[in-house]
């Protein structure tokens, strides 16, 4: 292993990590292997994290609405996180940058959002997640206000919980009709 190492991997001396690229390739390609040696494991993810891009839709008071709206008219789920932190959560952020998520899923976070909004979205703690979506698939009438179902994810911050959940949001997205017409008869 030491010596696949050194030879492919240009590795020298361990511990030592070295990230593969998503989202901002060239930015990836461009980053050195960081030997973390003597570094906290704090640190050690602070760099990473600084790698991994947001593609997250920024949104604010005045663009919810139509972030919403779009959310009808495309029909595909729209995802907010709602959050009072300076940064995304990784693991949201590397989510929303793979397939088939992104080609499924509206990824959108909000900071900081009022009590109204909160108490719209059923929302008590932050950071939260909700996701919005149409049940009504073959309307092409519908609103904001009578077209929308809210569903809020509560559970753990992890990469493989929000995977678990982003893959359930899928299946629901691409086979909802079906599983309407099942739940109806």
């Amino acid at each position: 292993m030491q010596k696949f190492s050194q030879d492919t991997l240009q590795i020298k001396s361990f511990p030592a990590y070295r990230l593969y690229p998503i989202g901002n390739k060239e930015k990836k390609a461009k980053s050195k292997i960081i030997f973390s040696k003597g570094k906290k494991l704090k640190e050690i993810g602070r760099e990473i994290s600084d790698l991994i891009d947001d593609p997250t839709v920024s949104l604010n008071p005045g663009s919810i609405a139509s972030y919403m709206e779009d959310a009808i008219s495309t029909k595909k789920p729209a995802v907010i996180l709602f959050h009072s932190q300076d940064e995304i959560n990784l693991s949201f952020r590397v989510i929303a940058q793979l397939e088939p998520y992104k080609n499924w899923i509206s990824f959108a976070n909000f900071k900081g959002p009022s009590e109204e909004l909160k108490k719209q979205f059923s929302i008590d703690t932050l950071p939260r997640i909700s996701v919005a979506f149409t049940t009504e698939l073959d309307r092409d009438d519908l609103t904001v206000d009578e077209g929308i179902q809210t569903a809020t994810y509560a559970g753990k911050w992890n990469y493989n919980e929000l995977r678990y959940f982003f893959d359930n949001v899928i299946t629901i997205a691409s086979d909802l009709s079906e599983i309407m017409n099942y739940l109806w008869f």
